[in-house]
């Protein structure tokens, strides 16, 4: 993913990982893996499970 794509906070709560060949991104509160393609949908997805994450809501 380009540099253009991280420019939003979003990017603090994930990290990039290979799953089944494909990079996907992997919630740091949840551990969750998320398929992903912010340079073709954005970071909607992201911001999505962000808000709905439970684990994170608890350590807010």
């Amino acid at each position: 993913m380009d540099a253009r794509a991280r420019r939003s906070k979003i990017w603090e709560n994930f990290t990039q990982v290979e799953s089944e060949g494909e990079v996907k991104l992997q919630c740091n509160h949840c551990m969750k893996v998320i398929g992903c393609y912010p340079n073709k949908n954005g970071t909607v997805s992201l911001w999505r499970h962000i808000k709905m994450c439970s684990k994170r809501n608890l350590q807010d």
